[in-house]
């Protein structure tokens, strides 16, 4: 069953995903993690988040 999204507010998608994490990737760990952040909130805006999420960050 798929989250209930309000019509004005689309999907995030896993195409704008990428796009960010190829935008972020030569920033440092943490840097990575607020912009990662700053973008899901900017996103999400006043919509109460219905799902899950999880971003795991490996560095070697």
């Amino acid at each position: 069953m798929k989250s209930w999204i309000p019509l004005a507010q689309k999907k995030f998608l896993a195409k704008n995903f990428r796009k960010l994490l190829l935008e972020i990737q030569g920033e440092s760990m943490i840097d990575q993690g607020v912009r990662l952040d700053q973008s899901f909130e900017g996103y999400r805006r006043d919509v109460e988040q219905i799902d899950d999420v999880v971003v795991i960050g490996v560095k070697y």
